[in-house]
Protein backbone atom coordinates (compact mmCIF):
# COMPACT_ATOMS: atom_id res chain seq x y z
CA UNK A 1 0.00 0.00 0.00
CA UNK A 2 2.47 2.50 0.90
CA UNK A 3 4.44 1.58 -2.80
CA UNK A 4 1.25 2.37 -4.65
CA UNK A 5 0.29 6.03 -2.63
CA UNK A 6 4.11 6.82 -3.53
CA UNK A 7 3.75 6.13 -7.16
CA UNK A 8 0.79 8.30 -7.17
CA UNK A 9 2.13 10.91 -5.02
CA UNK A 10 5.36 11.32 -7.68
CA UNK A 11 4.88 14.19 -9.69
CA UNK A 12 7.75 13.62 -12.10
CA UNK A 13 6.51 14.19 -15.35
CA UNK A 14 3.85 15.88 -15.37
CA UNK A 15 5.70 19.02 -16.65
CA UNK A 16 6.55 17.27 -19.84
CA UNK A 17 2.61 16.11 -20.35
CA UNK A 18 1.55 19.74 -19.90
CA UNK A 19 4.04 20.88 -22.14
CA UNK A 20 2.94 18.66 -25.06
CA UNK A 21 -0.63 19.96 -24.22
CA UNK A 22 0.45 23.35 -24.36
CA UNK A 23 2.71 22.55 -27.89
CA UNK A 24 -0.27 20.71 -29.22
CA UNK A 25 -2.75 23.68 -28.74
CA UNK A 26 -0.08 26.28 -29.93
CA UNK A 27 -0.03 24.06 -32.92
CA UNK A 28 -3.37 23.84 -33.78
CA UNK A 29 -3.85 27.30 -33.14
CA UNK A 30 -1.39 27.70 -35.12
CA UNK A 31 -2.18 25.99 -38.44
CA UNK A 32 -5.80 27.44 -37.85
CA UNK A 33 -4.30 30.56 -38.11
CA UNK A 34 -2.24 29.73 -41.02
CA UNK A 35 -5.63 27.85 -42.81
CA UNK A 36 -7.57 31.02 -41.97
CA UNK A 37 -5.06 33.03 -43.68
CA UNK A 38 -4.94 31.22 -46.82
CA UNK A 39 -8.51 31.57 -47.19
CA UNK A 40 -8.61 35.02 -46.43
CA UNK A 41 -5.87 35.28 -48.80
CA UNK A 42 -8.37 32.81 -51.77
CA UNK A 43 -11.05 34.86 -51.11
CA UNK A 44 -9.28 37.90 -51.52
CA UNK A 45 -8.04 36.95 -54.75
CA UNK A 46 -11.52 35.39 -55.97
CA UNK A 47 -12.59 38.99 -54.93
CA UNK A 48 -9.58 40.54 -57.13
CA UNK A 49 -9.77 38.85 -59.90
CA UNK A 50 -13.98 39.16 -60.08
CA UNK A 51 -13.84 43.09 -59.79
CA UNK A 52 -10.97 42.74 -62.93
CA UNK A 53 -13.21 40.31 -64.50
CA UNK A 54 -16.23 43.19 -64.14
CA UNK A 55 -13.94 46.03 -65.01
CA UNK A 56 -12.48 44.05 -68.47
CA UNK A 57 -16.54 43.39 -69.05
CA UNK A 58 -17.15 47.32 -68.61
CA UNK A 59 -14.50 47.94 -71.17
CA UNK A 60 -15.60 45.55 -73.90
CA UNK A 61 -18.95 47.74 -73.52
CA UNK A 62 -16.74 50.99 -73.94
CA UNK A 63 -14.97 49.17 -76.79
CA UNK A 64 -18.07 47.62 -78.50
CA UNK A 65 -19.60 51.62 -78.78
CA UNK A 66 -16.54 52.43 -80.71
CA UNK A 67 -17.44 49.71 -83.11
CA UNK A 68 -21.02 50.73 -83.59
CA UNK A 69 -19.54 54.51 -84.78
CA UNK A 70 -17.35 53.20 -87.03
CA UNK A 71 -19.92 51.22 -88.37
CA UNK A 72 -21.67 52.16 -91.39
CA UNK A 73 -25.10 50.95 -91.23
CA UNK A 74 -28.51 51.29 -90.11
CA UNK A 75 -28.44 49.30 -87.90
CA UNK A 76 -24.75 48.92 -87.17
CA UNK A 77 -23.51 45.79 -87.77
CA UNK A 78 -20.07 45.99 -86.21
CA UNK A 79 -18.54 42.45 -85.81
CA UNK A 80 -17.57 41.07 -82.34
CA UNK A 81 -14.67 39.43 -81.00
CA UNK A 82 -12.19 38.53 -78.26
CA UNK A 83 -9.50 41.62 -76.95
CA UNK A 84 -6.57 40.80 -74.40
CA UNK A 85 -6.14 43.39 -71.68
CA UNK A 86 -4.00 42.77 -69.07
CA UNK A 87 -4.63 40.93 -66.51
CA UNK A 88 -7.20 39.06 -68.76
CA UNK A 89 -9.37 40.17 -71.63
CA UNK A 90 -13.09 40.44 -72.85
CA UNK A 91 -15.25 38.82 -75.10
CA UNK A 92 -17.63 40.92 -76.86
CA UNK A 93 -20.84 40.16 -79.62
CA UNK A 94 -23.66 41.95 -80.74
CA UNK A 95 -27.56 41.50 -81.77
CA UNK A 96 -29.22 44.06 -84.32
CA UNK A 97 -32.39 42.61 -84.82
CA UNK A 98 -35.82 43.07 -83.57
CA UNK A 99 -35.64 40.02 -81.25
CA UNK A 100 -33.53 41.12 -78.98
CA UNK A 101 -34.76 44.97 -78.48
CA UNK A 102 -32.49 46.13 -81.36
CA UNK A 103 -32.78 46.90 -85.16
CA UNK A 104 -33.81 49.79 -87.16
CA UNK A 105 -35.78 52.59 -85.84
CA UNK A 106 -36.07 55.16 -88.19
CA UNK A 107 -33.89 56.12 -91.10
CA UNK A 108 -31.93 57.98 -88.86
CA UNK A 109 -31.82 55.85 -85.48
CA UNK A 110 -30.36 52.20 -84.97
CA UNK A 111 -29.70 50.23 -82.10
CA UNK A 112 -27.85 47.45 -81.47
CA UNK A 113 -27.48 44.94 -78.11
CA UNK A 114 -23.96 44.35 -76.83
CA UNK A 115 -23.01 41.22 -75.18
CA UNK A 116 -19.40 41.81 -73.10
CA UNK A 117 -17.67 39.23 -71.03
CA UNK A 118 -14.84 40.00 -69.01
CA UNK A 119 -12.62 37.15 -67.86
CA UNK A 120 -9.51 37.00 -65.41
CA UNK A 121 -8.52 33.16 -64.56
CA UNK A 122 -11.03 31.61 -63.73
CA UNK A 123 -13.79 34.58 -63.11
CA UNK A 124 -15.90 35.97 -65.63
CA UNK A 125 -18.39 38.75 -65.26
CA UNK A 126 -20.79 39.11 -68.43
CA UNK A 127 -22.32 42.82 -68.56
CA UNK A 128 -25.29 43.23 -71.05
CA UNK A 129 -26.00 47.63 -73.05
CA UNK A 130 -28.47 48.67 -75.25
CA UNK A 131 -26.32 51.13 -77.78
CA UNK A 132 -28.38 53.57 -79.83
CA UNK A 133 -26.86 55.33 -82.89
CA UNK A 134 -28.33 58.40 -83.95
CA UNK A 135 -27.33 59.74 -87.91
CA UNK A 136 -27.34 63.64 -87.54
CA UNK A 137 -27.99 63.94 -91.21
CA UNK A 138 -26.33 67.18 -91.39
CA UNK A 139 -23.88 68.74 -90.01
CA UNK A 140 -25.12 72.24 -90.10
CA UNK A 141 -28.00 74.71 -90.08
CA UNK A 142 -27.00 75.38 -93.64
CA UNK A 143 -24.51 72.81 -95.67
CA UNK A 144 -22.47 74.14 -98.31
CA UNK A 145 -20.75 71.92 -101.09
CA UNK A 146 -19.22 72.76 -104.71
CA UNK A 147 -19.13 77.05 -105.44
CA UNK A 148 -19.71 78.89 -102.46
CA UNK A 149 -20.36 82.61 -103.62
CA UNK A 150 -22.56 84.14 -101.21
CA UNK A 151 -24.01 87.38 -100.04
CA UNK A 152 -25.61 88.72 -97.10
CA UNK A 153 -27.59 91.84 -96.92
CA UNK A 154 -28.61 93.59 -93.54
CA UNK A 155 -28.57 91.61 -90.41
CA UNK A 156 -32.35 90.04 -90.44
CA UNK A 157 -30.97 86.92 -91.14
CA UNK A 158 -29.61 83.70 -88.88
CA UNK A 159 -27.99 80.34 -89.35
CA UNK A 160 -27.92 78.84 -86.30
CA UNK A 161 -26.31 75.30 -86.05
CA UNK A 162 -27.53 75.16 -82.16
CA UNK A 163 -29.97 72.72 -81.82
CA UNK A 164 -33.85 73.93 -81.33
CA UNK A 165 -37.26 71.97 -81.05
CA UNK A 166 -39.93 72.77 -83.61
CA UNK A 167 -41.42 76.43 -83.25
CA UNK A 168 -38.90 78.51 -80.31
CA UNK A 169 -39.09 81.43 -81.67
CA UNK A 170 -36.40 83.14 -80.46
CA UNK A 171 -33.48 85.84 -81.04
CA UNK A 172 -30.72 84.16 -83.07
CA UNK A 173 -28.73 82.28 -80.52
CA UNK A 174 -31.58 82.17 -77.62
CA UNK A 175 -34.00 79.32 -76.69
CA UNK A 176 -31.97 76.37 -78.11
CA UNK A 177 -31.85 72.77 -76.20
CA UNK A 178 -28.81 73.12 -73.95
CA UNK A 179 -28.08 69.41 -73.67
CA UNK A 180 -27.93 68.78 -77.18
CA UNK A 181 -24.72 68.39 -79.75
CA UNK A 182 -24.48 71.42 -81.57
CA UNK A 183 -23.51 72.08 -84.84
CA UNK A 184 -22.48 74.50 -87.36
CA UNK A 185 -24.07 77.45 -88.70
CA UNK A 186 -22.51 77.09 -92.26
CA UNK A 187 -20.48 74.02 -93.45
CA UNK A 188 -18.34 74.23 -96.40
CA UNK A 189 -16.15 71.40 -98.11
CA UNK A 190 -12.57 73.38 -98.40
CA UNK A 191 -10.96 76.26 -96.38
CA UNK A 192 -11.24 78.59 -99.49
CA UNK A 193 -15.07 78.43 -98.55
CA UNK A 194 -14.74 79.29 -95.31
CA UNK A 195 -12.93 81.75 -96.02
CA UNK A 196 -15.10 83.40 -99.39
CA UNK A 197 -18.11 82.52 -97.20
CA UNK A 198 -16.69 84.26 -94.46
CA UNK A 199 -15.28 87.46 -96.18
CA UNK A 200 -19.37 87.80 -97.62
CA UNK A 201 -20.16 88.95 -93.88
CA UNK A 202 -18.98 92.19 -94.57
CA UNK A 203 -20.94 94.53 -91.84
CA UNK A 204 -19.94 93.62 -87.82
CA UNK A 205 -23.69 93.26 -87.23
CA UNK A 206 -24.12 90.09 -89.37
CA UNK A 207 -21.28 88.46 -87.88
CA UNK A 208 -23.36 87.19 -84.71
CA UNK A 209 -25.96 86.19 -87.38
CA UNK A 210 -23.92 82.48 -88.00
CA UNK A 211 -24.02 80.90 -84.76
CA UNK A 212 -22.99 77.24 -83.62
CA UNK A 213 -20.35 75.38 -82.12
CA UNK A 214 -17.31 77.80 -83.07
CA UNK A 215 -17.22 81.07 -82.40
CA UNK A 216 -18.99 83.42 -84.55
CA UNK A 217 -19.38 83.69 -87.38
CA UNK A 218 -19.31 80.11 -87.47
CA UNK A 219 -18.48 79.32 -90.64
CA UNK A 220 -16.28 76.24 -90.73
CA UNK A 221 -14.24 73.28 -93.03
CA UNK A 222 -16.28 69.78 -92.86
CA UNK A 223 -15.70 66.47 -94.26
CA UNK A 224 -19.11 65.31 -93.94
CA UNK A 225 -21.20 64.44 -96.90
CA UNK A 226 -19.51 65.98 -99.55
CA UNK A 227 -20.78 66.99 -102.83
CA UNK A 228 -21.73 63.51 -104.80
CA UNK A 229 -23.16 62.17 -101.47
CA UNK A 230 -25.67 65.00 -101.10
CA UNK A 231 -26.64 64.37 -104.75
CA UNK A 232 -26.82 60.98 -104.26
CA UNK A 233 -29.35 61.82 -101.73
CA UNK A 234 -31.35 63.66 -103.04
CA UNK A 235 -31.82 61.25 -106.18
CA UNK A 236 -32.76 58.50 -103.71
CA UNK A 237 -35.41 60.73 -101.77
CA UNK A 238 -37.02 61.70 -104.74
CA UNK A 239 -37.10 58.12 -105.69
CA UNK A 240 -38.35 57.05 -102.44
CA UNK A 241 -42.63 55.91 -103.44
CA UNK A 242 -43.87 58.24 -101.53
CA UNK A 243 -42.35 61.63 -103.37
CA UNK A 244 -44.29 63.42 -105.68
CA UNK A 245 -42.06 65.01 -108.37
CA UNK A 246 -42.80 67.44 -110.61
CA UNK A 247 -40.50 68.55 -113.68
CA UNK A 248 -40.45 72.11 -114.09
CA UNK A 249 -38.17 72.63 -117.11
CA UNK A 250 -38.42 75.34 -119.50
CA UNK A 251 -41.30 77.33 -117.33
CA UNK A 252 -39.96 77.11 -113.69
CA UNK A 253 -42.81 77.02 -110.73
CA UNK A 254 -44.37 79.22 -108.61
CA UNK A 255 -45.89 78.66 -105.25
CA UNK A 256 -49.23 80.47 -105.94
CA UNK A 257 -50.69 84.16 -104.03
CA UNK A 258 -52.38 82.92 -100.61
CA UNK A 259 -51.46 80.37 -98.16
CA UNK A 260 -50.18 77.03 -99.11
CA UNK A 261 -49.42 73.90 -96.93
CA UNK A 262 -47.70 70.91 -97.85
CA UNK A 263 -47.44 68.33 -94.96
CA UNK A 264 -48.55 68.01 -91.12
CA UNK A 265 -46.38 66.48 -88.05
CA UNK A 266 -48.53 63.47 -88.44
CA UNK A 267 -48.14 63.60 -92.33
CA UNK A 268 -44.75 64.62 -93.52
CA UNK A 269 -44.34 64.63 -97.11
CA UNK A 270 -41.77 64.61 -99.90
CA UNK A 271 -41.67 67.04 -102.86
CA UNK A 272 -39.01 67.41 -105.58
CA UNK A 273 -39.21 70.03 -108.26
CA UNK A 274 -36.08 69.14 -111.28
CA UNK A 275 -35.34 71.51 -113.86
CA UNK A 276 -33.16 70.76 -117.29
CA UNK A 277 -32.28 74.40 -118.07
CA UNK A 278 -30.45 77.17 -116.83
CA UNK A 279 -32.57 80.08 -115.32
CA UNK A 280 -35.00 77.65 -113.90
CA UNK A 281 -36.83 78.73 -110.94
CA UNK A 282 -38.80 77.39 -107.90
CA UNK A 283 -40.07 80.66 -106.65
CA UNK A 284 -42.29 81.56 -103.65
CA UNK A 285 -44.83 84.86 -104.94
CA UNK A 286 -44.41 87.52 -103.15
CA UNK A 287 -48.15 87.14 -102.09
CA UNK A 288 -47.86 83.86 -101.33
CA UNK A 289 -47.09 81.44 -98.13
CA UNK A 290 -45.69 77.89 -98.16
CA UNK A 291 -45.79 76.15 -95.36
CA UNK A 292 -44.29 72.22 -95.13
CA UNK A 293 -43.34 69.61 -93.07
CA UNK A 294 -41.23 66.80 -94.64
CA UNK A 295 -38.47 67.20 -97.32
CA UNK A 296 -38.13 69.59 -100.08
CA UNK A 297 -35.63 69.13 -103.18
CA UNK A 298 -34.83 71.47 -105.59
CA UNK A 299 -32.46 69.97 -108.32
CA UNK A 300 -30.80 71.97 -111.48
CA UNK A 301 -33.03 75.45 -110.69
CA UNK A 302 -33.25 78.00 -108.27
CA UNK A 303 -35.57 78.01 -105.03
CA UNK A 304 -36.07 81.92 -104.40
CA UNK A 305 -38.06 82.99 -101.78
CA UNK A 306 -39.73 86.13 -102.23
CA UNK A 307 -42.88 85.37 -99.76
CA UNK A 308 -43.14 83.93 -96.60
CA UNK A 309 -41.68 80.57 -95.98
CA UNK A 310 -41.71 78.42 -92.89
CA UNK A 311 -40.79 74.75 -92.95
CA UNK A 312 -39.63 72.35 -90.38
CA UNK A 313 -37.35 69.58 -91.80
CA UNK A 314 -34.78 68.85 -94.84
CA UNK A 315 -34.04 71.48 -97.91
CA UNK A 316 -31.67 70.05 -100.55
CA UNK A 317 -30.95 72.34 -103.35
CA UNK A 318 -28.57 70.46 -106.11
CA UNK A 319 -27.18 70.23 -109.54
CA UNK A 320 -25.73 73.00 -112.09
CA UNK A 321 -26.88 76.51 -111.45
CA UNK A 322 -28.82 76.88 -108.31
CA UNK A 323 -28.97 78.71 -104.92
CA UNK A 324 -30.98 79.45 -102.15
CA UNK A 325 -32.48 83.31 -102.43
CA UNK A 326 -34.18 85.55 -100.17
CA UNK A 327 -35.04 88.27 -101.72
CA UNK A 328 -35.67 91.83 -99.59
CA UNK A 329 -39.30 90.94 -99.06
CA UNK A 330 -39.42 87.27 -98.36
CA UNK A 331 -38.94 86.21 -94.44
CA UNK A 332 -39.86 82.69 -92.98
CA UNK A 333 -38.58 80.25 -90.54
CA UNK A 334 -36.78 77.20 -91.31
CA UNK A 335 -36.25 74.25 -88.47
CA UNK A 336 -33.76 71.30 -89.48
CA UNK A 337 -31.12 72.05 -92.06
CA UNK A 338 -30.52 73.64 -95.96
CA UNK A 339 -28.23 71.70 -98.29
CA UNK A 340 -26.98 73.65 -101.25
CA UNK A 341 -24.96 71.80 -103.62
CA UNK A 342 -23.53 73.52 -106.82
CA UNK A 343 -22.10 70.46 -109.05
CA UNK A 344 -21.07 73.39 -111.74
CA UNK A 345 -19.76 76.46 -112.45
CA UNK A 346 -21.70 79.77 -112.84
CA UNK A 347 -21.11 83.49 -111.81
CA UNK A 348 -24.41 83.47 -109.44
CA UNK A 349 -24.92 83.44 -106.04
CA UNK A 350 -25.33 80.19 -104.36
CA UNK A 351 -26.53 81.80 -101.44
CA UNK A 352 -28.06 85.38 -100.93
CA UNK A 353 -29.70 86.09 -97.82
CA UNK A 354 -31.56 89.57 -98.08
CA UNK A 355 -34.54 89.36 -95.96
CA UNK A 356 -35.76 88.00 -92.90
CA UNK A 357 -34.95 84.56 -92.86
CA UNK A 358 -33.94 82.38 -90.15
CA UNK A 359 -32.55 78.52 -90.35
CA UNK A 360 -32.00 77.08 -86.98
CA UNK A 361 -30.66 73.83 -86.86
CA UNK A 362 -33.19 71.20 -85.35
CA UNK A 363 -32.93 67.22 -84.96
CA UNK A 364 -36.12 66.97 -84.08
CA UNK A 365 -37.26 68.61 -87.37
CA UNK A 366 -34.81 66.18 -89.36
CA UNK A 367 -35.74 63.24 -87.58
CA UNK A 368 -39.71 63.91 -88.45
CA UNK A 369 -38.80 64.79 -92.05
CA UNK A 370 -37.35 61.23 -92.23
CA UNK A 371 -40.15 59.54 -91.32
CA UNK A 372 -41.85 60.29 -94.51
CA UNK A 373 -39.49 58.12 -96.04
CA UNK A 374 -40.40 54.07 -96.32
CA UNK A 375 -38.48 53.02 -93.62
CA UNK A 376 -38.00 49.38 -95.20
CA UNK A 377 -36.01 51.16 -98.12
CA UNK A 378 -32.46 52.52 -97.38
CA UNK A 379 -31.47 56.31 -99.05
CA UNK A 380 -28.96 56.70 -96.81
CA UNK A 381 -27.13 53.62 -97.06
CA UNK A 382 -23.96 54.38 -99.02
CA UNK A 383 -23.41 58.18 -96.92
CA UNK A 384 -24.04 56.38 -93.49
CA UNK A 385 -19.84 56.15 -93.35
CA UNK A 386 -19.96 59.98 -93.40
CA UNK A 387 -22.92 61.29 -91.97
CA UNK A 388 -22.31 63.02 -88.32
CA UNK A 389 -23.53 60.76 -85.54
CA UNK A 390 -23.92 60.45 -81.57
CA UNK A 391 -23.97 57.26 -79.65
CA UNK A 392 -25.63 56.59 -76.48
CA UNK A 393 -26.42 54.19 -74.02
CA UNK A 394 -30.35 52.99 -73.27
CA UNK A 395 -29.71 50.69 -70.67
CA UNK A 396 -26.86 48.55 -69.00
CA UNK A 397 -27.18 45.77 -67.02
CA UNK A 398 -25.06 42.72 -65.22
CA UNK A 399 -25.92 39.86 -66.51
CA UNK A 400 -23.61 37.22 -64.36
CA UNK A 401 -20.96 38.21 -61.99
Amino acid sequence: MGTMRRQWANERGMILVLSLLILALLMGAGVGAIVGTQTDLKTSSNFKTASQAFFLAEAGIEWAKQEVKKSGANPPNPSGATQTLSPGSFTVSFCNTDACGAGKESQLVGKVRVTSTGTVGSSTATLMALIKKTYELSDGAISMRGETNTNFTGSSFCADGHDYNVGVTSTCGTGYISSAKTQYGISVDTAPADTEVTNALTQPQQLSRVQGKGAAPDVQESSFLPSSEMTELANDICGDPAATNTDISASGYTVPAGKTTWGTTSAPVIKCFTANSDGDKFTIDPKGSLTGVGILVVRNADLYVRGNFDWQGLIIVTGTNVSFTVDGGGSGNIYGSIMINETGSDAGKELDLQGNINVRYSSQALQKAMSAVDLSRNPLQDIYDSTPSTISQVYWRTVSN
